[in-house]
């Protein structure tokens, strides 16, 4: 199986679940792994660059949320 499906399949979980929630923080780590599969795609053989891709996606959304729940909320 390659990467970037894993990555695909694992981002629509979490959306899937952030429907469900509504937090916010799960649609983070979805949008994460939904570029990541991108990555993946393109460089399929570079597990570190995914991870590092995913990481910081997913911080740099995940901190930003407070500032964007403040402003829109």
């Amino acid at each position: 199986m390659d990467m970037w499906i894993l990555w695909l399949v694992l981002g629509l979980i979490m959306i899937m679940v952030e429907l469900f929630t509504g937090t916010l923080y799960f649609l983070w780590f979805g949008l994460g792994a939904m570029v990541t599969a991108f990555i993946s795609y393109i460089f399929p053989d570079n597990i570190w660059l995914q991870l590092t891709v995913a990481v910081v996606i997913v911080l740099a959304l995940s901190l930003a949320t407070p500032k964007f729940a403040k402003k829109f909320g």
